[in-house]
């Protein structure tokens, strides 16, 4: 995990136990049995979910799933702008993505080779009893 995703799960947790504890950091014995047991079901991805799918699906497979939306073109042209062209292809990817998430989440799944399936989201599948691959 990255210092800044570190940086906002700690925001995060400290909130949601000012949250639970009515503002005040302190938690009661029976509190925090149940914020830790809370954090022990914590799924944790290095960037965020979208990243850890790119990284699953693979650069190659989401372009060919971005031709098939017939949005290559409007991909190309993203990389050819100025402040796109130092990144790699998969904060690239992410870039172009962005306001897209909702409609290419299913096919990102849909696409994903479950023996490629990110660490969070396995681990997540796996707690709530989802079946193994």
């Amino acid at each position: 995990m990255d210092a800044t995703c570190a940086r906002r799960a700690s925001t995060s947790l400290r909130s949601a136990a000012r949250t639970r504890c009515h503002g005040s950091s302190r938690l009661s014995a029976g509190e925090a049995r149940e914020f830790t047991r809370a954090l022990e079901q914590v799924y944790v991805c290095d960037s965020d979910l979208e990243d850890e799918l790119i990284r699953a699906v693979g650069a190659e497979r989401l372009q060919e799933i971005i031709e098939a939306q017939g949005e290559l073109h409007s991909f190309r042209t993203l990389q050819k702008q100025p402040a796109q062209r130092a990144r790699t292809i998969q904060q690239q990817l992410r870039v172009f993505l962005g306001n897209r998430k909702i409609r290419y989440a299913e096919l990102l799944v849909g696409a994903l080779d479950l023996t490629r399936v990110p660490r969070p989201l396995d681990e997540l599948l796996r707690a709530v009893g989802a079946p193994p691959a």
